[in-house]
Order: structure tokens, then sequence, then C-alpha cells
């Protein structure tokens, strides 16, 4: 026998995890109160971020999965050994700032957000085993100060030039398109040479994409320029998607082509800007057209929002400003 098992420190170390194991098992046996691990749980939402769906029915992207896989790895670490439902709401403030104390309070936000989700998935998932339950600790939290920030306004002559000074093909188009029609980079990235009807851009579910409304489809509008540029692109076009590129390549470009002009902006400033446009204009059914968001005003479940070809007909307007 070594001399580590016959050294009665390391003998009652490993008695004291004996114990602590025969507990553990005893707790999850007599069901009185909550108990899953850590690891259990962490390899739990690793398969339900590899396998499942959000709640929107939707297939989570591969940034969301990667994102949320760091997050994990720092969690199952820091909370090694440990069962979810003892873990308090002191030790998720803890686990937070020891790892984001300096960051933006942005980044800091998401994290909390990140935890919440974890946790509220743990309790559903030791529901569906029938299994006793617990509260998830960061209702407790101190709330982080939310500021929103409103995005600069660049004026219309500035953003033609940039658009001008896109000369790769596949940039212009995706720059175009975000400008005028509002989509957001991950409905760009998805949409196929048969969702494009003309002017209209048809938004649909399809393997692991579906619109962030959680609907089955969509539509967007882009003017008459964009669209005989779009026509002319996919004329002999192999490739399934219409953007032959990765979305990191686009957000790339953005950013390239945004510091010649000293612009600090991102693909979503793109979509921000399509809204601002029209709410400069005073068109707040533009607005609601472009954003494509759900509606909880009272007035906008009364007030009916424009066609399809009102919309085409009001772009002729932004078509001539920021493309003629």
């Amino acid at each position: 026998m070594s001399d580590s098992l016959t050294n009665p420190q390391s003998q009652l170390l490993i008695s004291a995890a004996i114990l602590k194991r025969l507990e553990n098992i005893e707790t999850k046996l007599d069901k009185k109160v909550a108990f899953l691990s850590v690891d259990e749980a962490v390899s739990a939402y690793r398969r339900h971020l590899s396998e499942g769906t959000n709640r929107k029915g939707r297939r989570f992207t591969l940034d969301s999965r990667e994102n949320f896989s760091w997050f994990l790895t720092k969690f199952e670490a820091h909370f090694e050994g440990k069962n979810i439902a003892e873990i308090t709401a002191d030790e998720c403030a803890g686990f937070l700032e020891a790892y984001w104390k300096d960051s933006s309070s942005g980044t800091y936000r998401q994290r909390i957000v990140q935890l919440r989700i974890l946790l509220n998935f743990c309790i559903q998932y030791l529901k569906k085993k029938g299994n006793p339950v617990f509260h998830n600790p960061c209702d407790l939290l101190d709330p982080v100060a939310h500021q929103v920030e409103q995005p600069a306004w660049v004026p219309v002559e500035v953003m033609r030039l940039f658009l001008q000074s896109a000369t790769e093909r596949h940039h212009w188009l995706a720059f175009a398109i975000m400008l005028t029609s509002g989509v957001r980079i991950n409905d760009l990235m998805n949409l196929r040479k048969q969702d494009v009807e003309g002017r209209i851009l048809h938004l649909r579910m399809h393997d692991t994409y579906r619109p962030k409304s959680g609907k089955l489809e969509e539509i967007a509008v882009i003017p008459e320029t964009v669209s005989v540029k779009l026509q002319s692109q996919l004329v002999g076009h192999k490739d399934r998607l219409i953007i032959p590129v990765k979305e990191i390549t686009i957000f790339k470009a953005v950013k390239s082509h945004g510091k010649r002009f000293k612009l600090d902006i991102n693909n979503h400033y793109l979509r921000k800007w399509a809204a601002s446009y029209w709410e400069r204009k005073n068109e707040f059914g533009m607005v609601h057209f472009v954003l494509r968001h759900s509606s909880i005003n009272l007035k906008d479940r009364y007030i009916a929002p424009l066609n399809i070809q009102e919309v085409m007909d009001k772009q002729e307007i932004l078509e001539k400003e920021l493309l003629g």
C-alpha cells in the first residue's frame, strides 16, 4: 500500500471525500432537497446548445454556442464539485466579479443574463426529471444600471461615400441591403437565391435559421437599384446563399470601410441607420417595417401597417438620396 494511503492525514481527507459523496447520494435518493452537480448541469446545457433550440424555436448560432461555451468553462471551474441548488446569490456575485469586475457594464450585464439563463435551465432540467427544484439566486442580485445607447447619426452624404467605397460586389450588396432594408446580419447571411423575389426578400425558416421574431417568415424590401445588382450577382451564382462569405468577413469589411471616413460602425449600426433615416423623415410606418419588431403598443395594434407597395413607393426617397 502506498504511503499516501497509510498517512493518517491522507486517510482523513479520503474519508471526508467519501462521506461528502455519500451525503450527496443520500440527498439525491431522498429527494428532500434539490440536487444537481455542476458537472452534470454544464454537460446538459452544452448538449442543449448543440442540439436544442431557444425559446423562439431557433437553433443556437455558432457565435452563441462559442460565447456560452467559454462562460460555461469558467462557471464549471469556479463551482467545481458544488450542488447547483446550493449556490447562493453572494457566490453568484463573487463569480461574476472574479472574472468581469473590470469589464464594461454591457459585458457584465451579459454575463448576469447568461448565468440567469443557465440556472433557469437547471430548474427546468430538474422539473423534467421529477426532482425538487430551487429558486434562481440571480433574482437576488442587485440590478446593473442599464443605459440605452443612442446611435450617432451619420449624414446621408457620408453614408453614400461609405457605400461607394465598397469595391467588392458582395461587400457593396451586403452594405446596401442592410442600409436600405434594415435586415439583421444573421438574416442577410441566411438569404438563399430562392428567397429573392425582385425587390422582396423572404426571410424564411430553413436548416438552423429562423427569423428572430420566431415567425416562420418575414418580409424585407430593397430599392430597385439594389435589386438589379443583386439579380446580376445571382446569374450563374453557384453558392446556396446569396452572400458567399462568412459573417466575420462582412463585419471586418464594415469596420475597415467605416474607418476611412472616421466612422466607428458595425453591421448592426447599418440596421439602426435605416430606422433612424425614416424616423427623421417622420415615417414611423417605415420605421416599424424595417425593424420588424413585434409591437406591444396599443396604437400599433389598431393602426394598419404599410403594405409592400407602399413601402416600395416610399423607399424611392431613400434610393434617390443614398444611391442616386
